[in-house]
């Protein structure tokens, strides 16, 4: 339900015998230094920046001026071998939580510190389906919380980056509707990714029935608040319950739910004459078109109410009685070539 999370430290107390950068290094951890300098008024200034960085578990702390600032972790890596696995309840986030104070103790030594502010939290689910029908239907679905619209993952994804034609860019976005790995909606305190584990993982993958993630990486205080227990602690039940929220503010765009919309009347006329209809009909049906007006009898086809019902949801495998027990998990083996 959590993977990656950080924290804020707002309360240190430095001790009087911080541990030795030669034992850090053999218990596993990346030690950076930084000097940075600046202008004062009276000349120039200079601070101390140290990042460490666990291999195993890849934990980072943040000491600025010799106080630790800032921890971040995936709590999945805190008690499995990768963050393809979920933290499914209160036990294994309690364990992955006591996990991390252990490692911080060994950077902060005899020093206090309070780890109650959290900045940034990740909540993830995954489930078992076929990526290029969720990316389909999605990637015409609107989130409340987002005004951008979501951008498609593909194994072409970096020509977008380079400087390349127009033409070019259009046939890469041609090529990642028609090979999605994956959905981005990006916000300004929110981003909402929905992927391919397994290859994201670095392995071979059936997109027809691979391991899907949806993931909602928050940085919104006001969101945060909120799976945070009366205790003050981090919360499993709270957790499932923002993700659940969240999940199912998913919303068509509003001209596709107007029944006046020309585009509408073809596509739903054209899917009530196709049984079968699903990505592959659609994709045989708009291959001849020209581009433009493939991508708009494309994005038409994907929002109508007709392909919706055939459609994956995602909301309703959340119910109240919490997560799906199903969920896979994903396997630390490296196997694509």
């Amino acid at each position: 339900m959590i993977d990656t999370i950080r924290f804020e430290v707002l309360q240190y107390l430095a001790g009087e015998k911080p541990p030795a950068n030669d034992k850090l290094t053999k218990n596993g951890w990346i030690i950076h230094e930084y000097t940075r300098r600046y202008r004062k008024d009276e000349g120039v200034a200079s601070f101390q920046i140290v990042t460490f960085e666990h291999k195993e578990t890849r934990t980072k702390i943040w000491k600025f001026e010799g106080k630790i600032t800032k921890v971040e972790t995936s709590l999945p890596r805190l008690i499995f071998p990768t963050n393809g696995f979920l933290i499914r309840d209160e036990v294994q986030l309690n364990q992955a939580i006591s996990r991390l104070h252990s490692l911080i103790d060994e950077i902060a030594g005899d020093s206090k510190y309070n780890l109650t502010k959290i900045i940034r939290i990740d909540l993830v689910w995954q489930f078992l389906g076929n990526i290029a029908e969720y990316s389909a239907v999605y990637s015409m679905l609107r989130h409340p919380e987002i005004e951008s619209e979501p951008s498609v993952w593909s194994s072409n994804n970096r020509i977008n980056e380079q400087k390349c034609s127009k033409e070019e860019r259009m046939k890469a976005a041609d090529v990642a509707m028609s090979q999605p790995l994956g959905l981005s909606w990006k916000g300004d305190k929110q981003c909402i990714n929905l992927y391919d584990k397994v290859f994201e993982q670095n392995r071979a993958s059936d997109p027809r029935n691979t391991v899907i993630r949806l993931e909602y990486k928050i940085t919104d205080g006001e969101s945060i608040k909120k799976v945070m227990a009366s205790s003050g602690k981090l919360s499993f039940g709270n957790c499932y319950d923002l993700y659940r929220l969240k999940t199912d503010k998913f919303k068509a765009k509003p001209w596709m739910r107007s029944p006046e919309s020309p585009l509408r009347h073809l596509v739903v006329k054209y899917a009530r004459a196709e049984p079968g209809f699903g990505p592959e009909s659609w994709r045989q049906y708009i291959a001849t078109m020209k581009p433009y007006k493939r991508r708009r009898i494309q994005k038409a086809l994907l929002e109508c109410a007709e392909f919706k019902k055939r459609a994956p949801s995602l909301a309703e495998r959340f119910t109240a009685d919490g997560p799906p027990l199903d969920s896979p998990d994903v396997s630390p083996i490296i196997d694509r070539g």
